[in-house]
């Protein structure tokens, strides 16, 4: 149990109603616990509020105390000695997408699904009489569900949307059998299915002679169209989806809900659709997608499928507005959107709309006068922007993005690299590159595989940065040289070019690089490292403070197990003794002081410049050394803090009295 847990569970079990409560508490009782009792109880919960105050100081001094390790440190890295030449090489500019423009792994189709809809064809026969005149009938569902299987009903309503008739379709009747609509016509059904309010039309023209069409009426099908948007997650693995309305009626009328099934067909989760809610509305699935309503109606029982892939990701459409949705969607990655504004490159603005395709942005930087080549790598899936003037010196410089579209192509954050970084060692322009050989390099332990005819240095070192070595690597092509930095502010970095010549051409010298320490803390975090520490003094003082009147043995014998582990010594050998640290700070139980902690202004002084010049050492005496198991002073004191909570508790219990809910109840009364 750590030092916050233990100051929570006594700040429950000690816990006092108001100045004095258990006083109060005990007083008030209709029949009171004996005198001594009372006074034991009284003096056993202040021992534990004393307790859990000193907890709460302890706890918040360790945090704090943490926090500096890691400041103390200046990761392990390995630069190159001199400079590479990419200034003096003569290859242009490379930046590329720091990944793939869409790079989620998944995918799903279609954007833009169709519900389904009413599946049992319509026919109309029949020798229209011309009662109603000419016009449109309207053949709603009433009663949805399967011909054959359900009892079905379909109101008729003529040109003026009056009601005409009801036809009843019985379960048991024949699948071809002819229903008469009372005007001369008849309608039969086909096998399938009929859904709660679709329709379907049928125009009717009462001069001589009289007519109908057409004869195979269409259901109209849902009216609320659904778009899909998001990042499949894979959770579904391959296969199909199945979203099926369980309750319909008018989006944005009524409450509607939609259940999603997996490819197993089995149900996945609910949207409910409340009538209340914005018709533009994102509802979002447990697996990434997203699903938007248009306006309309939704028929209970209908259904659109919608396959996913986990292994398949995404693919870009330059040819589609970057604002696109549905079947016009361009395949950003979802949540980076491109809106109407504009960007810098090489100090030359760049406009864009959010109707461009993004073939008509790198168009637009191609003809601008940036001095920039911009492309698609449709195998990487990147955008590539190339600097026309050859040389290191020709930087790329991306800035002042109003639109988003830098973020959506993912060039925010990118580098720009001097062409021999970019393009294949094997072909580099570079002399010193000429001398690296295909083979493996050894980055902290890893094996890592070179390719010149197919790897560029920008290849090697993004590979060395996503594997499990723990390193950076990076160009810093404005320096002309090469840096590999380890992850770990502490851990080591050692580099092993095997037979490849590879470090030996980025001026790299190979071998271990150790982390190396990078000063003190900043006077401000001492003070306020000091001041909690002076708060744990003064929570301590309290608690060991001599008492006017006898103490019950429950408060002397938790004074003794934390003393003991102050000390580090077991309880049965302690005697009288004084800890002192390295930096005057000191822990005197001695019987001539009235307090364990003497955190004077002068000590509190010494303690801070300690900190300041030597952490590590402040640090190993209260949470231990790095190479050790030993957590420290505050380490060894969780478990007698613990135990000391244990048998307060136990001792008030004893006494008749025990803490629950944060309150001291009176068992006697």
């Amino acid at each position: 149990m750590g030092i916050y847990s233990i100051h929570n569970t006594l700040t429950a079990n000690y816990h006092l109603i108001g100045q004095g409560g258990a006083r109060a508490a005990l007083s008030s009782a209709p029949a009171a616990a004996p005198a001594h009792a009372q006074a034991s109880g009284v003096q056993i919960a202040t021992a534990g509020q004393q307790l859990s105050a000193l907890g709460t100081a302890l706890g918040e001094f360790e945090a704090l105390i943490e926090d500096v390790r890691p400041s103390r440190w200046r990761a392990a890295s390995a630069t190159s000695a001199s400079a590479i030449g990419f200034a003096a090489a003569n290859s242009p500019t490379v930046m590329r997408s720091r990944e793939e423009v869409n790079a989620n792994p998944a995918s799903f189709t279609p954007y833009a699904p169709a519900w389904s809809g009413s599946t049992a064809q319509a026919a109309i026969g029949g020798l229209y009489l011309g009662t109603q005149g000419t016009g449109t009938l309207t053949f709603r569902v009433m009663s949805g569900g399967t011909h054959g299987q359900d009892d079905l009903t379909l109101h008729v309503f003529d040109p003026g949307d009056d009601f005409m008739q009801a036809i009843q379709i019985d379960a048991g009747d024949p699948i071809n059998q002819q229903y008469s609509i009372g005007n001369g016509m008849n309608l039969s059904l086909g096998a399938g299915e009929v859904l709660e309010g679709d329709t379907f039309t049928v125009d009717v023209v009462a001069g001589i002679p009289t007519s109908y069409s057409p004869s195979n009426p269409q259901w109209t099908g849902q009216g609320a169209g659904v778009t899909l948007d998001g990042d499949y997650d894979g959770a579904q693995g391959t296969g199909t989806l199945r979203f099926r309305v369980e309750n319909g009626g008018t989006h944005g009328v009524d409450d509607l809900s939609i259940k999603v099934f997996d490819p197993g067909d089995v149900e996945i989760e609910t949207l409910d659709v409340l009538a209340a809610y914005a018709i533009d509305r994102e509802f979002t699935l447990s697996n990434g997608l997203s699903l938007t309503l248009a306006a309309g109606d939704l028929f209970a029982g209908a259904e659109f499928t919608v396959d996913v892939d986990d292994t398949v990701g995404t693919a870009v459409d330059t040819t589609r507005p970057l604002d696109g949705t549905g079947d016009s969607d361009a395949r950003l990655q979802a949540g980076l959107a491109v809106v109407d504004g504009s960007f810098t490159l090489n100090g030359v603005a760049i406009a864009v709309s959010g109707s461009d395709t993004l073939q008509a942005v790198l168009e637009r930087i191609t003809q601008s006068a940036a001095d920039v080549t911009a492309s698609f790598d449709a195998q990487s899936e990147e955008v590539v922007l190339t600097r026309d003037t050859p040389g290191a010196a020709y930087d790329i410089v991306l800035g002042n993005d109003s639109s988003g579209f830098l973020a959506a192509v993912k060039l925010n954050g990118a580098e720009a690299l001097p062409g021999d970084a970019a393009g294949p060692l094997g072909s580099a322009s570079l002399a010193s590159f000429g001398a690296i050989q295909s083979g493996n390099i050894v980055v902290n332990g890893v094996s890592l595989a070179i390719d010149v005819a197919r790897d560029s240095l920008s290849d090697v070192l993004e590979r060395i940065t996503d594997s499990a070595a723990g390193v950076t690597a990076r160009v810093a092509s404005t320096e002309d040289h090469v840096r590999l930095v380890a992850d770990s502010p502490t851990a080591v970095l050692t580099l092993d070019g095997g037979n490849t010549g590879l470090f030996a051409a980025l001026n790299i010298g190979e071998g271990s690089y150790r982390a190396r320490l990078a000063g003190g803390v900043s006077e401000a975090q001492a003070r306020k490292v000091g001041a909690a520490l002076g708060r744990t003094a003064g929570a301590l003082n309290e608690f060991f403070a001599p008492g006017g009147e006898a103490r019950p043995p429950a408060i002397d014998t938790s004074r003794e197990q934390i003393r003991a582990a102050l000390l580090d010594r077991p309880a049965d050998t302690f005697a009288p003794a004084v800890l002192e640290s390295p930096f005057g700070l000191a822990f005197d139980f001695t019987a001539a002081r009235s307090q364990v902690v003497d955190f004077s202004p002068a000590v509190e002084r010494r303690f801070r410049a300690a900190l300041r010049a030597e952490p590590l050492a402040v640090q190993d005496f209260f949470v231990g050394a790095r190479s050790s198991a030993d957590d420290g002073l505050v380490g060894r004191l969780r478990a007698p803090l613990e135990t000391a909570r244990r048998d307060l508790q136990n001792a008030l219990y004893l006494l008749g009295f025990f803490g629950e809910r944060g309150l001291l109840v009176d068992r006697f009364a």
